[in-house]
């Protein structure tokens, strides 16, 4: 097996590097995993706003008893099931898989440094050895040439015979001594190079090479550790597949799910309004003599009962109309203004919620009895007496509750009779609720109000003012008159087969709709018309 310390002795500075390369590569797949995360968790909060912003609003709620409203339902929140499964992608990812790879990059840093540093002394230390191999090599080689040039001189004194012998031997004992100095800086030189001759082996084949091991073991550290995170970030992207998977069966489920014919049953549960049909009509003989007699009263009393008071007018805006904007009839709390079956919805609804919260106060006062009873067993557990303010005040509230009960019961009895009693007359002079909006002269027959719509009347008569200052509506659409439908009720309009309104508001489910034609405003029967919405 080849080994960096052996193969690659000569190339620190590029082993350096080449690691340098290698932690910059993995903080580079560090920024890559966090940018994943961030695109993750964005997409998980997009989805998360998109279910949000298509959840039914509070005015159709009612709609949601449809299938088809139910998988839409079921949809929305399996998008933000999915949308959570993305958002612990991006947190797991985040932490398991980025912060990891950024910590190991940091540490290796660090045990790069240190082997930068120890590489680099152990160089110095040889260049070092080598400088003092150079010095005790030149002073030898210095030293050595100055013998030479003292024995030339030496023996051309020698050879003289013109110097005297003093020279000679002046010059001679210089030789010599240069002669010493030459075999002591031989002597140095030689012990230089052998130790130099050591250290270099030892660097080269010892403590290099654990430098180079050191590297290589931080390399392949760092390599098995980025695989580590390769296959982690891998792992926590399937592990939602079979979640987000489940999500999407759950919503194929749910539209497996939708009935038309069970939504087309809910919506005659929804609007029925529990009238007879209309019976039919008797045949009146205007040439009969006392037909015709009669005629011209009944015919006084048509007039009264269908034409419009056009000197009240109360919805013919006037110039501060916007000011305090628009009222909107007052409810009866028994919901009398509804049709039959549509208010004994209603009063069974409030009769259920009454039923629950009667049954959870009464829970409760039972175990604030057993409490005190337990209190007056065991004194030291409590004061039986502290209990009473809190039974007196749950007794108080289960009467009150009892109270609305009955009540509500009481109409809804009543509405059920009105539903089975409902005579079968026609269409246009149902009991059908009524709204202050068009001012009709009252029918001369007609038998003395009930309670509830004589306080209504008084309510608008208070609010005369509040009515001039109304919001003047914008049209929402047009309509088409299907059947003729004459006006027998305050608020309504009258209308011909064939004539065209302008929508002024739609119905909110108690079958009118507002609509508007030549100034006037009043409600028509919403199933006696067809409308056209602006888009």
């Amino acid at each position: 097996m080849m080994d960096w310390g052996t193969e690659l002795w000569d190339q620190f500075e590029s082993i350096d590097k080449h690691h340098s390369h290698g932690i910059d590569f993995s903080e580079k797949y560090a920024k890559f995993v966090k940018e994943r995360c961030s695109i993750e968790l964005e997409y998980g909060m997009k989805l998360r706003k998109l279910a949000k912003s298509f959840q039914p609003k509070k005015r159709d709620e009612d709609r949601s008893m449809f299938s088809l409203h139910k998988a839409f339902q079921s949809q929305l929140s399996e998008i933000n099931d999915i949308a959570g499964q993305h958002e612990l992608v991006a947190e797991e990812m985040l932490s398991n898989v980025s912060k990891v790879c950024q910590n190991v990059c940091n540490d290796l840093r660090i045990e790069k440094k240190k082997l930068y540093q120890d590489g680099r002394h152990l160089q110095s230390v040889l260049e070092q050895h080598e400088r003092t191999l150079e010095q005790t090599k030149k002073k030898f080689e210095k030293e050595w040439k100055e013998c030479e040039r003292a024995q030339g001189y030496f023996e051309k004194l020698d050879t003289d015979g013109n110097v005297t012998k003093a020279d000679v031997e002046k010059a001679k004992h210089t030789w010599q001594a240069k002669k010493d100095s030459v075999e002591h800086c031989k002597t140095d030189y030689g012990a230089t190079l052998q130790q130099f001759n050591t250290d270099q082996e030892a660097h080269y084949s010892t403590e290099m090479p654990k430098v180079f091991q050191a590297y290589k073991d931080a390399n392949e550290r760092r390599i098995l550790k980025n695989k580590e995170l390769m296959v982690e970030f891998a792992k926590i992207d399937s592990k939602v597949k079979p979640i987000i998977q489940k999500c999407l069966d759950g919503m194929e489920q749910a539209a497996n799910a939708i009935d038309s014919k069970l939504d087309s049953q809910l919506v005659i549960e929804k609007l029925k309004s529990g009238f007879l049909p209309p019976g039919p009509k008797e045949f009146e003989d205007y040439s009969s003599p006392q037909q015709h007699r009669q005629h011209p009263e009944e015919g006084s009393d048509n007039f009264n009962r269908n034409s419009i008071n056009l000197s009240k007018q109360p919805n013919r805006k006037s110039g501060l109309s916007w000011l305090f904007g628009a009222k909107k009839a007052p409810e009866s709390a028994n919901y009398s203004h509804l049709p039959p079956e549509q208010r004994k919805k209603k009063l069974q609804k409030i009769i259920d919620s009454l039923k629950g919260d009667l049954n959870k106060e009464e829970d409760g006062r039972k175990g604030m009895m057993k409490m005190q009873e337990v209190y007056r067993a065991n004194p030291a557990l409590g004061d039986p007496n502290s209990l009473e303010p809190q039974i007196k005040i749950s007794t108080n509230k289960i009467e009150k509750l009892q109270s609305d009960l009955q009540q509500h019961e009481a109409w809804y009895a009543e509405a059920s009779g009105s539903v089975q009693s409902s005579p079968a007359h026609s269409m246009s002079q149902r009991a059908l609720p009524e709204k202050p909006v068009v001012t009709t002269a009252p029918l001369a027959s007609e038998p003395a109000k009930s309670a509830s719509v004589q306080k209504k009347q008084s309510l608008q008569k208070e609010q005369s003012f509040g009515d001039d200052f109304d919001e003047e509506p914008e049209p929402i659409g047009t309509c088409v008159a299907l059947y003729d439908f004459e006006a027998t009720s305050e608020g309504a309009l009258s209308m011909k087969a064939g004539e065209t309104f302008t929508v002024l508001e739609a119905d909110n489910g108690d079958g009118w709709t507002r609509a508007m034609k030549n100034d006037l405003d009043g409600y028509v029967p919403t199933s006696y018309i067809e409308v056209t919405f602006f888009t």
